[in-house]
């Protein structure tokens, strides 16, 4: 399934508009050539994230600005799968997101299945397939039991492209779709798998930065962080860990974005995405996520005008509450000084809990 931007009417919306196509771009967060490939038509099917911005922004239905093509397969789709099939024989599509799409396919040589997943020309634009490749390059370095590995890259008709493998339980997203919340010790477990990888890469200097439940492979309660692709690489300076900079700071998912990513800061450190995990840990004991809206500027926004939410829920142990609220501190110095710091909170809070209540546990067991 393709979704095809009407140009017609993205053509007739903007002409009656009073703002210029430069003040479009600034709104949009796109680059003004991008921009200007998009309303000249050479850019029909914009990204996920693009898509949500133009709809907030231009205040109209989906099916007024785009229309679905169920079996439609580009030329680029079809040249990008030409290119590859010495390599890789694409089975069907898993998903997709802001950045591209995921398929299953046969890696050809050895005869596995594998995740290929896909980075479309659109949303690597603003820094070039080839380029984008070497950040993804430089996180194919890692190697920690909580983080996917990465088989292959490369780059094919225009499309930038990583190998993973293919983990058949899905990932938490999934999980919590079937069973809704988790129960606290299953957090807390899923929890600290997180904080180790977390913390071997941010050793390494990298920074994840779109840390959600897609992006967190599932193989029992063992926990995969996979996606590295936007994320920061980072480099010792005389100031400390500083971004490249060369993708764009503010990228993120709306609902677990820290609020130093989501302002565009210059600078992040590991409490960036300890910020995430936290609201990734809210999620998991809740079952909903905890900033929630009706487009992405009210979301994110939510984060600066209003505390973390708390999770007074029964199930979880109150020293668990508190320490998820912690790792969700607006101020990047109120939060745990590491994620293994926040995983190391969440288990002794499990621990906690069953000591001090041992009748209790026995008799709901009984």
């Amino acid at each position: 399934m393709r979704v095809r931007l009407r140009i017609d009417r993205l053509q007739q919306l903007l002409a009656r508009s009073a703002l210029s196509q430069n003040h479009w771009a600034i709104r949009l967060g796109l680059s003004r050539g991008h921009w200007s490939d998009i309303v000249n038509g050479r850019h029909r099917y914009p990204s996920a994230r693009t898509r949500q911005r133009m709809i907030e922004e231009l205040g109209i239905a989906v099916d007024d600005l785009f229309e679905i093509e169920p079996a439609a397969v580009s030329s680029e789709d079809i040249d990008f799968r030409a290119g590859i099939a010495d390599r890789y024989l694409i089975d069907r599509e898993l998903g997709q997101g802001g950045m591209g799409a995921v398929y299953l396919a046969r890696d050809v040589a050895r005869g596995r299945l594998v995740a290929l997943k896909t980075i479309s020309p659109e949303a690597a634009s603003g820094i070039g397939a080839r380029a984008l490749l070497r950040e993804i390059g430089a996180t194919a370095q890692l190697h920690h039991p909580n983080i996917l590995p990465l088989y292959d890259s490369g780059v094919v008709a225009d499309h930038a492209f990583f190998v993973m493998p293919w983990v058949r339980e899905g990932s938490l997203r999934d999980r919590m779709q079937r069973q809704g919340r988790l129960d606290p010790a299953t957090v807390a477990r899923i929890a600290q798998g997180l904080a180790n990888g977390l913390a071997y890469a941010h050793a390494e200097h990298v920074l994840h930065c779109d840390i959600k439940p897609e992006n967190i492979l599932l193989q029992g309660d063992h926990p995969y962080l996979s996606d590295f692709g936007i994320s920061r690489v980072l480099h010792l300076e005389f100031s400390g860990l500083r971004a490249r900079g060369t993708l764009d700071l503010s990228a993120g998912t709306p609902a677990y974005v820290s609020p130093e990513q989501a302002s565009g800061e210059g600078e992040i450190d590991g409490r960036s995405d300890t910020y995430s995990l936290g609201c990734v840990v809210y999620e998991m004991l809740a079952g909903r996520p905890p900033f929630e809206g009706t487009n992405t500027m009210e979301i994110v926004s939510r984060r600066f005008t209003s505390p973390a939410p708390s999770l007074s829920a029964s199930h979880v142990p109150a020293a668990m509450a508190a320490s998820v609220e912690r790792a969700m501190s607006l101020r990047p110095a109120d939060r745990f000084a590491s994620p293994v710091a926040l995983g190391e909170a969440l288990g002794m809070s499990i621990a906690g809990g069953r000591r001090a209540f041992p009748g209790v546990r026995l008799e709901v067991a009984r």
